[in-house]
């Protein structure tokens, strides 16, 4: 008789449990907990529980932390929890400025928060980095050449996204 899969503690719904991991890998955990992190992510429901992975990762600051976040966003499999990951962006203060057009393309082609979470790395990168001239115009002609498929909502966000960029 086999046992049965012992339950990821990060995938637990039982908050104690669940912190009590989160605490642990806070403590002591190294970048192989990060594809662990990232994936339960799908499985916490409970907003408190969801934050506290958000956070943990925001907190990670090494230096392979922005190729691991750009390689999970752009797995489909991530799709459900693209607007946790982009968060994690703009909250971490990484230097996301390579992959700006990364975070164009996600602001034109993805809903609404999605959408927001984007231009809150945009617009932190701009702040924070410095960004060439020929990366701005990029940026600028990009967002403009892709307006017409915006909600008005995201076209609104989209003139204010141009104006940090041209800033």
């Amino acid at each position: 008789m086999t046992k049965p899969e012992q339950i990821d503690p990060l995938h637990n719904q039982d908050s104690e449990i669940f912190l009590r991991e989160v605490d642990s890998i806070r403590q002591s955990g190294s970048l192989d907990d990060l594809s662990r992190i990232i994936n339960a992510l799908h499985y916490q429901k409970e907003h408190l529980n969801k934050k506290a992975l958000t956070d943990l990762l925001a907190d990670i600051k090494h230096e392979k932390m922005t190729e691991i976040l750009i390689e999970a966003m752009k797995d489909e499999k991530n799709n459900a929890i693209l607007a946790d990951l982009t968060q994690i962006c703009w909250e971490s203060n990484l230097n996301f400025t390579e992959h700006l057009p990364f975070f164009a393309n996600i602001f034109l082609n993805q809903q609404y928060l999605v959408a927001l979470e984007a231009f809150s790395v945009i617009e932190n990168t701009f702040l924070d980095q410095t960004v060439t001239d020929e990366i701005r115009d990029e940026l600028v002609e990009s967002i403009k050449n892709g307006l017409s498929g915006l909600s008005e909502q995201t076209k609104l966000l989209a003139v204010d996204l141009i104006h940090v960029i041209q800033e």
